[in-house]
């Protein structure tokens, strides 16, 4: 796992709108934890506890309502599923952060960089995939909502 130091920067080059932290995570029964990005309008269902673990920090709202959930998810609508069961692909392209490639719900697959590895290990990834920074954005030219473990 050499060469992990370099995701604790990301260059500003490559950053992508929004801090990559939610604003907070929200919770309604029967429904998955919803991870709520107000700054970029979007927000994932997260397939396991282990993203509350790692955004500790986040508040999360619990027991709301049906019409606050609603109103939540209407303003802030569910782009992907975070699942933690190994479907989830960590990629460490040459000369950048590592990436999570996550299937959105329009169908199109997005890179997702990430701070730590400790997102490799919650979506059961395993080791980062190394690839070419050309190959990579070739294989996956959406670029989606950088996720941090904190702000």
């Amino acid at each position: 796992m050499a060469g992990i130091s370099i995701l604790s920067i990301i260059p500003a080059s490559i950053a992508q709108a929004g801090n990559g932290v939610p604003d907070y995570i929200v919770e309604y029964q029967g429904q998955p934890a919803i991870a709520v990005f107000e700054d970029v309008r979007q927000s994932y269902a997260l397939g396991c506890a282990g993203f509350r673990s790692l955004w500790s920090r986040v508040s999360v709202q619990r027991a709301v309502s049906s019409t606050v959930f609603n109103r939540i998810v209407e303003a802030n609508p569910v782009v992907a599923d975070i699942p933690c069961n190994g479907s989830v692909d960590p990629y460490s392209p040459s000369g950048e952060p590592g990436a999570l490639v996550i299937r959105h719900r329009d169908g199109q697959y997005y890179r997702h960089y990430i701070n730590s590895i400790d997102f490799v290990r919650t979506v059961g990834g395993g080791n980062l995939i190394p690839i070419s920074r050309q190959e990579f954005y070739s294989r996956f030219p959406n670029r989606g909502t950088d996720f941090r473990l904190s702000r």
